[in-house]
């Protein structure tokens, strides 16, 4: 199902002669990429030490039991608290001053800043195990909507609109198409309580052209245009589940998904009987099926449809035809990088990965025991030094020599609390602080 949501994937000191740990091989698999938030480890294959640290502090900001942090807008937004007392701050980058701070309900998971609406989207999940969203104003902090439901987070930092999804038992699941900053609906359409939900959102501005499919448990498909909500066609395959609806785990539930124009039907992928089949949109027209032992579950990698997540090859196809482009064993696919390039896991675990060439399936590179900084617009990452000064190397992945170079070292910053925007960098300390430096690094 293609529910997206916001997920969040040091006091300074000169860097000395010393290297991160030199390349080694060792197994990973594919993490699941949307968001957006991802989380990957890499292995290192070069880079040379340097003699003086890059990195400018630029703010200290001390906040209580911080969980999250966003940049944007020139300030750095930091959620944290405790018991009841959960709150969403703004800092400003260059003085670590508070601008604003909101109290909110839930302790937040996620934050997320969209420029294009001024809001910032903060996230979380609910004891019940449901998604909660609040929208604030990104300026001042004043609460503008709530969400209890799934909202199809926008990639596009520019979006001024998205796709919600919200109802519970008692009530029928609404789709909506709203505005960022009121929440107001463009057009409402009720869906069945098990459909399946697909939007283009994820991948697409919200002013360009753009399709939500909703395909229900008998195997009827509905498409939609995303900026009106009429319907466009309509399409029956398969049941998606079983009419039981007491099988809670059909073996068969189909992974429904739309990439570059077509709309891709998987079933029982790494089986014998596995299918793969592609419809044009909007016509809803059968393009090609596929069936037989197939590796996986279909992910975009460069201009190819991969399938991967099953075993340990992984497979490119045309996306017109279906025909097979290159094979590769012993990877999986994890998502598209600049220049032609993927990033790719050794299958059976997440302690290894590499730069593969998404054209021709050729590997490129490995990389080291890193861990990627969350942030769409930079390749830094991050690795902590096992000699117990409780440092962490930062680095950038250079993509045209498919290699890591250690760029500097920090001190005391918390595992996966890092986050970075442009030229700025800002972690989460052990000590629940939040540190702000600005970088130079050559790519």
């Amino acid at each position: 199902m293609s529910e997206a949501v916001f997920i969040d994937l040091g006091e300074e000191r000169s860097v000395v002669e010393e290297r991160p740990a030199g390349s080694r091989r060792g197994p990973a698999r594919r993490a699941p990429l949307a968001a957006l938030v991802l989380v990957v480890v890499l292995l290192l294959t070069g880079g040379s030490a340097v003699t003086a640290s890059p990195f400018t502090l630029l703010a200290t900001i001390d906040a209580p039991s911080v969980s999250t942090t966003a940049i944007g807008d020139g300030g750095v937004f930091v959620a944290g608290g405790t018991g009841t007392a959960f709150f969403v701050a703004r800092y400003a980058l260059d003085t670590g001053a508070l601008t604003w701070k909101t109290a909110v309900t839930n302790r937040a998971d996620s934050l997320a800043y969209l420029a294009g609406a001024g809001v910032l989207t903060v996230w979380s999940n609910g004891q019940d195990a449901s998604n909660r969203f609040t929208m604030l104003d990104a300026a001042t902090g004043a609460r503008l909507w709530d969400l209890v439901g799934d909202l199809y987070a926008p990639a596009a930092s520019d979006a001024t609109r998205t796709l919600t999804v919200a109802g519970d038992p008692d009530t029928p699941r609404q789709v909506r198409y709203v505005d960022l900053r009121t929440g107001r609906a463009r057009w409402t359409r009720p869906v069945p309580a098990v459909a399946q939900i697909v939007a283009t959102d994820v991948r697409a501005p919200s002013d360009g052209a753009g399709f939500v499919l909703v395909a229900a448990q008998d195997g009827t498909v509905t498409l939609l245009a995303r900026e009106t909500g009429a319907v466009l066609g309509s399409l029956k395959i398969d049941p998606l589940v079983p009419v039981d609806v007491a099988s809670t785990n059909p073996p068969d539930i189909p992974l429904l998904e739309m990439f570059e124009g077509r709309l891709v039907v998987a079933r029982r992928m790494g089986t014998a009987d596995g299918e793969i089949a592609s419809y044009d949109l909007p016509g809803l027209t059968l393009r090609w099926r596929r069936s037989g032992l197939l590796p996986g579950y279909p992910w975009p990698c460069g201009v190819n449809l991969c399938l991967s997540g099953m075993a340990s090859e992984m497979t490119a196809l045309d996306p017109a035809t279906g025909a097979n482009r290159w094979s590769i064993d012993g990877w999986q696919a994890a998502g598209d990088l600049d220049g032609g390039r993927m990033l790719a896991f050794r299958a059976g675990g997440q302690a290894h990965a590499g730069i593969i060439d998404s054209t021709t399936g050729r590997l490129l590179g490995d990389l080291g025991l890193w861990t990627l900084v969350s942030g769409l617009d930079n390749y830094l990452v991050i690795q902590s030094i096992g000699d117990g000064t409780r440092s962490s190397w930062i680095g950038v992945v250079d993509l045209v020599r498919a290699t890591v170079r250690p760029v500097g070292k920090l001190d005391d910053l918390r595992s996966r609390g890092c986050v970075s925007r442009g030229d700025v960098l800002a972690c989460i300390t052990l000590d629940s602080s939040v540190r702000v430096w600005r970088y130079e690094s050559a790519r």
